[in-house]
């Protein structure tokens, strides 16, 4: 690729100048002041004062030839300044426009010729480096319009090398876009057909794809596009009813990929997007419920509730899990609150033991022999306390021990009747009279 040709501003103002020097006349306002002077003012770079300054001499002498020279050259210069100002803050077309209307008043001017090949020449390099892009993006119908624009700028009759170059370039790269073209229309045609024959089998994936390839190929083939919309809208049909049978035997996953692939193929298919937004949160709840049954599995009942809760919020579809799961939670509940009472009597901890019953009785009318346990339980705290009371209160020792010794029986551990036994025993066998020699 040629570079584009850029000219530096003092070039330039060397340029315009030259032009105006071509005039052959260098008039002065009559002032002597070099202001006044349109040259000058073309010298440093006061192209636009010095147009209205030539204009007014003109009008001043209508009958100066040189005059009348030198105002058009000076227009000429302020049209040349504004385009070359174009090109250089990145407006080449507009800056064009300029030249040529500079052109118009000096048609065999050089250096507006020059500035005309320039700009023409980095226009057709923009275009150019347009097109390959387009190219490798696959967008024919922009290459092809950066093509042509490149063979409008370079015009065919100029014998300058580098424009040669460009118009091959650009011919080449137009030759090869208008084949392909050719090619995918022809695809394009191609795939059309096959996808109606699909169609008339109610083959309707293999007709789908086959008019998507054709729309591929050619994105204007309206009747491939109309016919694809055709077939998608049966299709969605059908899987949004095999999404909602999907829910209603409650694959929930299964049914979130049907309304899915259903929006995919009409993306403004209401019932879809409901049915997709029902199947996240069920999804959602599935996935808690299987927490929440491992949690209870483990134990970790607290963490299982709070799952549970959160399931309830998301889910209207899985009631019936959700109720099998609390029942199950409600029953690992009172299950650990049973063996929390039944560890507690095995330990002789009869009053706490009665409290925990109590508290499962609470959750529970009636679990397992919970109620007969607890029962059995106070009639052994009230019978402990009876007998106790009667064992200290008694003055003779054996009728103490009498009552005392029963408590050991169904509570070994009540408060001090061993030790108060085993004092009893110390007494008792202090009074008996000690035997006789050798009996």
């Amino acid at each position: 690729m040629i570079s584009t040709l850029r000219v530096r501003p003092r070039a330039a103002r060397a340029g315009i100048l030259l032009l105006c020097l071509t005039s052959g006349a260098c008039l002065s306002g009559g002032d002597g002041k070099h202001e006044r002077d349109p040259l000058w003012l073309v010298r440093h770079g006061r192209y636009e004062e010095a147009r209205d300054r030539a204009r007014q001499i003109a009008e001043e002498h209508p009958d100066d030839e040189k005059a009348r020279t030198i105002a058009r050259d000076t227009e000429v210069a302020y049209l040349l300044d504004q385009g070359r100002n174009c090109v250089f803050r990145g407006a080449p077309e507009e800056g064009l426009a300029w030249f040529k209307r500079a052109l118009e008043i000096s048609p065999e001017n050089r250096v507006v010729l020059s500035w005309i090949l320039k700009t023409r020449v980095q226009l057709a390099e923009e275009s150019l480096d347009v097109a390959t892009d387009a190219v490798s993006k696959e967008d024919l119908q922009p290459a092809e319009d950066a093509y042509e624009k490149v063979l409008f700028y370079l015009p065919a009759e100029d014998l300058d090398p580098r424009i040669a170059k460009l118009r091959e370039q650009a011919s080449v790269g137009l030759q090869r876009v208008l084949i392909t073209e050719n090619y995918r229309d022809t695809q394009s045609r191609s795939y059309f057909q096959d996808g109606i024959r699909s169609l008339r089998l109610f083959q309707l994936s293999r007709s789908l794809h086959d008019f998507q390839v054709s729309v591929t190929y050619d994105g204007s083939n309206d009747s491939a596009k109309h016919r694809k919309q055709e077939v998608e809208h049966v299709l969605a049909s059908e899987k949004l009813a095999k999404a909602r049978s999907l829910e209603e035997a409650g694959y929930f996953h299964a049914a979130r990929n049907e309304y899915r692939m259903v929006l995919l193929i009409d993306p403004e298919n209401e019932d879809a997007t409901e049915g997709l937004d029902r199947m996240d949160l069920e999804v959602r709840a599935h996935g808690e419920l299987a927490q929440a049954e491992m949690q209870i599995r483990r134990g970790e009942l607290d963490d299982a509730e709070s799952v549970l809760e959160q399931a309830s919020e998301l889910t209207t579809n899985q009631e019936d899990q959700l109720g099998v799961l609390t029942a199950e939670l409600e029953d690992a509940r009172n299950r650990t609150l049973y063996e929390r009472a039944r560890g507690l009597e095995r330990d002789y901890r009869y009053p706490e033991a009665i409290e925990a019953y109590d508290e499962l009785l609470d959750e529970a009318d009636f679990y397992e022999d919970a109620i007969a346990r607890r029962n059995t339980l106070q009639g052994f705290v009230e019978r402990a306390a009876d007998l106790y009371a009667k064992g200290t209160a008694a003055e003779d020792d054996r009728i103490a021990r009498q009552y005392l010794e029963q408590i050991p029986v169904f509570w070994p551990e009540y408060k001090d009747v061993e030790q108060r036994l085993a004092e009893i025993d110390e007494r008792l066998a202090a009074e008996e009279p000690a035997a006789p020699d050798g009996e």
